[in-house]
């Protein structure tokens, strides 16, 4: 008989990943979110039909999907076992709108928080930065994005 129950993670396994968090605090680190779909458009062309009466063989349908993901970085100050979470320090959050017809993104919003909490499930992706002055100069994900909010 199959369970309808969610599998959780053992105790130990709770125990590894705080262990290896509470090793980072203090430290920097570069986090995005999960993408969601944040909207769509579609258009459709119509060209003039070789016969009257008759739909056009050669319409054209056209979709872009659209994407957001937050792009976090900020300083661990603490982390919570329950929920599994990070407490973050000097946070700067992005919220990105990606879209892959182009291969384009573009910084929606730009929040500066003092703390953060940010819990394990959220987190598809991160990295330690070592130097973070030299971060946000040279990174591309961050350079590129505050300047396009500067302009704005």
């Amino acid at each position: 008989m199959v369970s309808g129950q969610l599998p959780f993670p053992s105790f130990e396994d709770v125990r590894k990943i705080l262990n290896f968090w509470i090793d980072q605090q203090d430290k920097w680190f570069y986090f995005e979110t999960e993408k969601w779909k944040s909207g769509s458009q579609s258009s459709i062309l119509h060209l003039p039909p070789v016969l009257e009466g008759s739909p056009s063989p050669m319409d054209d349908n056209q979709e872009s999907t659209q994407y957001a993901l937050s792009r976090i970085i900020g300083k661990i100050r603490d982390i919570l076992s329950f929920p599994p979470s990070l407490l973050l320090e000097d946070t700067t959050v992005f919220t990105v709108l990606i879209s892959f017809e182009n291969f384009t993104g573009r910084v929606v919003s730009l929040e500066k928080r003092k703390e953060y909490g940010l819990v394990f499930s959220q987190v598809a992706y991160y990295e330690p930065i070592h130097d973070i002055k030299l971060f946000f100069m040279e990174d591309p994900r961050v350079r590129y994005k505050i300047s396009k909010q500067r302009k704005s």
